[in-house]
């Protein structure tokens, strides 16, 4: 690494250590830990000064003291409450590689999306684009950056200590890793593809409108093939280190990811973000479309009256790049449908049932378990961001 880069990366894991988690679940150490582990793996150095300035930036999106490192710091306690002798700065480099898969998808994602800022920073095709002033050009070395993250992150098993991880270990790790990235591909194609809803030459007209698409179902696999596949990546990870076996912790998993998403879906509309609404579909936005199509009417409005409100909303969520007027009409139209406190009540369903497959597990330590149990349900409905 550089001497300009090396200083960045120091400067940004101070700025890291001065801050506390943004969500006090996550225990302090493990979370300063995950971003130590990220920079040491995960940022190179470059000679050329422009690769070297998208390495920082790249950095800097890394390393910013909102990440919430829920998952490293979940899997560090599902571990210690099973009774293990492996040194908590192993656990934490494990877990890391879970915050590495997550760094490199958000940004595919947000090249993908056309996303101009994640976490108060431009995003990297962003700063790129003002860098070079070629927006293809950008988007291209985004990509490849990205793309190389992913390469770099197998440095982070492959790094793991013997003594505790055999070889077969470590490639069980790296299998159960390349598993799951192949189901967040399939998960973001489901998501990408949220504006096609709707078509029906695709196949894709939903139930409620006449067609055969079960839109809650696309939804849930969406989400099931990226958030509850990393939480899922929890339980493999926790069933190679230690002597568990079993597939309750990566039930948990599953289920406690969805939670999260469909949180986080709900999160975004009370906060007013509004890409969701671009992209076409979520748990939120299906629920208001259904309930508006479906309603028989009331004494504030006639069924008629609802199916035409509900038509605007669909006319919003299929366009594929709607402005700033539709996606303020389109969100002040959900609002008023019960959709969020719905799409609320499923995430705590799914919580409870994540928790109830905590039960079927035989831990050393019970008091760990219900320390568990209080992360889920923060994770899954309780946070605010």
């Amino acid at each position: 690494m550089s001497a300009s880069t090396r200083e960045h990366v120091d400067n940004l894991l101070e700025q890291v250590v001065e801050e506390q988690p943004p969500l006090d679940i996550v225990d302090e150490d493990v979370w300063a830990g995950v971003s130590e582990n990220m920079a040491g793996f995960l940022v190179d150095e470059k000679d050329d000064s422009l690769l070297d300035s998208m390495e920082q930036h790249g950095a800097r999106l890394m390393l910013s003291p909102d990440q919430k490192r829920i998952r490293p710091g979940i899997f560090v306690e599902l571990v210690e409450a099973l009774d293990t002798d492996i040194p908590e700065d192993e656990l934490v480099q494990l877990a890391s590689s879970i915050e590495g898969i997550h760094f490199y998808t958000k940004g595919m994602d947000d090249i993908q999306d056309g996303d101009s800022e994640r976490n108060d920073y431009l995003t990297l095709h962003a700063f790129l684009e003002e860098e070079l002033g070629d927006e293809k050009l950008a988007v291209n070395m985004a990509d490849n950056y990205f793309t190389d993250i992913k390469n770099r992150n197998d440095r982070v098993i492959s790094d793991l200590d013997e003594e505790y991880f055999s070889a077969d270990e470590r490639e069980s790790l790296r299998d159960a890793m390349r598993e799951v990235e192949g189901e967040l591909v399939e998960g973001q194609n489901l998501d990408l593809s949220g504006n096609a809803i709707g078509d029906e030459e695709l196949g894709l007209r939903p139930n409620y409108l006449g067609g055969e698409l079960d839109v809650l179902k696309r939804n849930l696999e969406g989400n099931d093939g990226k958030t509850a596949a990393l939480f899922g990546l929890i339980g493999s990870y926790v069933d190679i280190a230690t002597d568990y076996d079993g597939d309750d912790i990566e039930e948990w998993g599953r289920k406690a990811g969805q939670a999260f998403q469909i949180h986080d879906d709900v999160l975004d509309l009370e906060n007013e973000r509004f890409s969701d609404l671009k992209e076409g579909h979520t748990v939120p936005i299906y629920v208001a479309e259904r309930y508006l199509h479906t309603h028989p009417g009331d004494e504030e409005m006639s069924e008629e009256e609802y199916t035409r409100i509900g038509e605007q909303l669909t006319d919003i969520i299929q366009m594929e790049q709607p402005g700033d007027k539709e996606l303020e009409k389109a969100y002040d139209i959900i609002m008023e449908t019960p959709a969020l406190e719905a799409s609320e009540n499923m995430a705590k369903y799914l919580t409870n049932q994540a928790n109830d497959s905590l039960d079927e597990v035989d831990w050393e330590s019970e008091e760990d378990v219900d320390k568990i149990k209080y992360m889920t349900e923060v994770m899954g409905y309780m946070r605010e961001k």
